[in-house]
């Protein structure tokens, strides 16, 4: 096999993973990952539409410790 065949199989391969991980909407609840990542963290940090009106710089605040394209975690 030549090069230039190994590096298209190794991208066609990265490409559909990164479609089926990151792209693609989730038929169980019609979310995507970072959609959903971005809901659990609001939710642990408590901002519910029960609680009293919070500017949005908190939540946003709130957002910034998870980076999307990296680590996919919210510190509890």
């Amino acid at each position: 096999m030549d090069a230039k065949k190994i590096i298209e199989e190794s991208f066609k391969q990265y490409a559909g993973a990164t479609l089926q991980s990151r792209a693609l909407v989730d038929v169980r609840d019609c979310l995507k990952p970072s959609a959903r990542q971005i809901l659990y963290c609001l939710y642990t940090d408590k901002f519910v539409h029960e609680k009293q009106f919070q500017k949005t710089l908190k939540s946003v605040g709130s957002l910034s410790r998870m980076y999307i394209h990296g680590k996919n975690y919210c510190r509890g």
